[in-house]
């Protein structure tokens, strides 16, 4: 037990100093209910992480050789996946209608409880 605490320390060190959350965090402390949106974003985020380690913890082993062993359908699938990632990627460069109107994503104001938990989960 005590070598596993001594490798996950670090695992945890580098985890908590992210970037992302704490920008999220901030911009939910921005909004009208700054300290359950914050909080809701991190609740979001601990549930999540909380989920995908039992699920890890429990198939970790099956995981890993199921990758180590890919059979041929697995090679299309990644094709598939790769041709749909290209094509996503080429239509985020294409040129918008400068007419159209934007809508204004940065306001605190208009961010919702459930809204802050689903950002936190999503990081």
């Amino acid at each position: 037990m005590g070598s596993l605490i001594i490798i996950l320390i670090p695992i945890l060190l580098t985890d908590v100093i992210n970037p992302v959350l704490l920008a999220a965090v901030i911009f939910a402390l921005g909004s009208k209910k700054p300290l359950i949106n914050a909080n809701a974003v991190l609740f979001g985020w601990l549930i999540l992480y909380f989920i995908a380690g039992i699920i890890l913890a429990l198939g970790l082993e099956s995981i890993s050789e199921f990758l180590a062993n890919p059979r041929p359908i697995d090679f299309y699938i990644e094709i598939v996946v790769g041709v749909l990632l290209v094509w996503l990627a080429l239509r985020c460069f294409k040129k918008e209608d400068p007419r159209k109107k934007e809508k204004d994503f940065g306001e605190a104001d208009a961010l919702k409880t459930s809204t802050a938990f689903w950002t936190g989960a999503s990081i």
